[in-house]
């Protein structure tokens, strides 16, 4: 009997949804009020209008790389904006693009241009995409990128403006906080010429003036002996370093006296094997020579001394305990 009822329920609720599917799917209920309205599902089939591309048509991206673009030479008039105490020469700076299309097909150039020069023209500049600039000592200028191709305007007017390159300053310190003068500062760029150095003060502080523009390795301490290394993009005006914290550091004090325990004065001391990098200074009347920022650790000490010989010295350095050590050397 329950099986029965089962059977018949079932056959009933398959009539009553056999019906509802037929009326819904003749008649489909609108969709409910403020909802969005339906979108087509796009097509994936590719559709090939070949009649629609027309020649000259800018949207079609293949005919921004026509090698036919970047035949002939353009005009190109520079008007230089620089300040009134500006009095150096400059010059005009034309490098292949390697962001703008056509940089392949443009020519380096570069015009060294006389002081007050503010204009200048060029009438065979060959076409292609070009990064150019003023380079002047002490300014920075802003680069200008441009493309010159077909059918684009090939007579141009380009203004470039000169300002003053920006001071990158700040302070060096030990690890106490205390300020460390007399330590040169190298701001390192991938060109050797464009290298710049500083030396702090005897409050710590240090100052490149007129920085270019550019990424540098700040090295802190002597040239192939940098105590700190900082990476950074500088750009004008310029900005102030967070204080740079150097290792524990302090001067090293060779004496050198002869035979007799007197004071050799002028003798060259020199220093070997810290991390700080090698040290040479010239003993005083009392025979003391000062080797300024030295880290610790085990070294080796030489001395030369007019009608006197020596052999060189072992020894260990620790800033803040033991800072002078003695050297004997003998008559020749």
């Amino acid at each position: 009997m329950l099986l029965a009822a089962i059977v018949a329920a079932a056959l009933v609720w398959w009539r009553a949804g056999d019906d509802d599917g037929g009326s819904a799917a003749a008649q489909p209920s609108a969709p409910p009020q403020g909802a969005p309205a339906a979108v087509e599902t796009p097509s994936s089939e590719r559709l090939d209008r070949p009649d629609s591309v027309q020649p000259g048509d800018r949207r079609y991206l293949p005919e921004l790389f026509d090698p036919a673009r970047y035949e002939g030479v353009a005009r190109l008039e520079i008007l230089l904006d620089a300040p009134a105490d500006f009095r150096g020469p400059w010059t005009l700076s034309l490098a292949p693009s390697k962001v703008i299309t056509g940089g392949s097909r443009a020519r380096a150039r570069s015009l060294e241009l006389p002081v007050g020069t503010t204009r200048t023209v060029l009438d065979d500049v060959a076409l292609g995409g070009y990064e150019i600039r003023a380079l002047a000592e002490g300014m920075e200028c802003v680069t200008q990128y441009i493309q010159l191709a077909k059918p684009d305007e090939l007579d141009v007017v380009l203004h470039l403006k000169l300002v003053p390159a920006g001071n990158l300053s700040g302070r060096v310190v030990d690890p106490d906080g205390t300020p460390v003068g007399g330590l040169p500062l190298i701001a390192r760029r991938r060109q050797p010429a464009l290298e710049r150095e500083a030396v702090t003060d005897a409050q710590g502080y240090y100052v490149f003036e007129r920085l270019p523009d550019g990424d540098y390795v700040l090295a802190v301490g002597y040239r192939d002996a940098a105590l700190i290394e900082r990476e950074l993009s500088f750009a004008a005006p310029g900005f102030t370093m967070p204080d740079l914290e150097t290792p524990r550091i302090a001067a090293l004090h060779v004496r050198v006296t002869d035979a007799q325990n007197q004071p050799v004065e002028g003798a060259k001391v020199s220093l070997l094997g810290l991390l700080s990098g090698a040290r040479e200074a010239r003993t005083d009347a009392n025979g003391l020579a000062r080797l300024e920022h030295c880290v610790g650790g085990n070294a080796s000490v030489y001395v030369e001394a007019e009608g006197h010989q020596t052999d060189s010295q072992q020894i260990h350095f620790q800033p803040g305990l033991v800072t002078e050590h003695q050297v004997r050397v003998r008559a020749l």
